[in-house]
This record gives structure tokens, sequence and C-alpha cells, in this order.
């Protein structure tokens, strides 16, 4: 049975995700602008480079591909004490020659429980847990539980109810760092003429 049981590809929530933003949602894009620093893979499963055609080659069911943003956030009034903000972004594809019309799962940040309350820690102290955990909270409240429902969700759901207050449409969206991920690596990644030749940035090469 395919782990897939969604037909919504990587291009429909990307484009979605920009029209959400003119005005529906919080301008992620404007925000990465200016919070996002770097982005690298940092890890690919089921990815092979054929060195007969030169190119990346799907070995398996699905692949998958996770990786690193780095922020510096300047778009809000952050309370934590912790500068460089890291959070893994993972990307699991159905079919990667189909390029961004592939179907896939995604998940921002990692798969830890949320902290929300210790004793003698206040909020400063408990972002500051979260941020070190690689927890990024704004997927958590406003897309995990969407994501899930939609079977776009890679990994656990530790969200047990809907996003009533932040998220109350249920829109699908991509935040920031994944929104940042998905238009510098991803889909140029992805596109039949990067793929072919094997070509992006960020380690991807073969030794």
């Amino acid at each position: 049975m395919s782990r897939f049981n969604n037909n919504i590809s990587l291009a429909q929530v990307f484009y979605s995700s920009l029209k959400l933003y003119k005005n529906q949602v919080d301008n992620k894009a404007r925000r990465a602008l200016k919070d996002i620093r770097s982005a690298k893979i940092i890890n690919k499963n089921n990815f092979e480079y054929n060195r007969s055609t030169k190119s990346w080659e799907q070995v398996g069911r699905s692949s998958k591909l996770v990786i690193e943003v780095r922020s510096d956030p300047k778009s809000y009034n952050a309370i934590d004490t912790i500068r460089i903000h890291k959070y893994p972004i993972v990307f699991e594809f159905q079919d990667i020659f189909k390029g961004a019309e592939t179907p896939f799962k995604w998940r921002e940040g990692s798969q830890k429980k949320p902290v929300f309350k210790v004793p003698g820690k206040d909020s400063q102290d408990i972002a500051d847990i979260n941020i070190r955990a690689q927890i990024q909270m704004q997927f958590f409240f406003d897309m995990e539980f969407v994501a899930k429902i939609n079977g776009l969700l890679w990994g656990v759901c530790r969200a047990n109810r809907p996003p009533s207050v932040r998220n109350p449409k249920k829109l699908i969206y991509f935040g920031k760092h994944a929104y940042w991920a998905v238009k510098n690596i991803v889909i140029p990644l992805l596109s039949s003429d990067k793929l072919k030749q094997g070509v992006v940035k960020n380690k991807f090469r073969p030794d």
C-alpha cells in the first residue's frame, strides 16, 4: 500500500502558499527574506547517482531530503535568547521524476514533543528549550494537525487538535523555513533539467 494517500503535489502547496500569503495568511515569503540566513541538504535517502547517465535517480518507493534551515529572526519580536535558529525541514517524495508535481509529505522542525511548562522556568526559558530541540512551534500550532488530516505530514503528529484559533480554516501552506527550502533548493532540484544533470548546490554531488 502506498505511503501517499493524497494527490496533492509539492507545486500545488507552494503556489497555494504564495496566493495565501497575499491576503489570508501572514506573509511567510516576506518574513523569509528578512530572517533566513542559509539552508543546506543534510541528508538524502533513495537518491542514487548514475554515473553513466550523469543523473540522479530514485531507488525505492519514495525518496527523502532533509534540509537544515538557519534563521536569525528579525521580522518579529522574539522572546528567546538564541540568535540563530536551526530547523530540519523534511520532504518525502513519491516520485522525483514527476518533478514538483510529485505527491509528497513534509515536516518543519523535529519530531520531539513541545514543552509548554516546566517548574521554575518562564516563557523565555521554555522558548529556548523548544528551539534547542529544533521544534518549530509555528508549524506545530498552525499546520501539523492540518497536514496530518490531509495526508501530508511526515512523521509523528504531536498536535492533538485542529488549530481553531491560529488556522481555523485549516488552510494548507508552507511556513517560512519550508518556503525558503522549497523555493531555493527543492524546486530547482526537481526541475527536469537540474535533475537530469544532477546539479544542485549544498553538497548534493557524489563524492
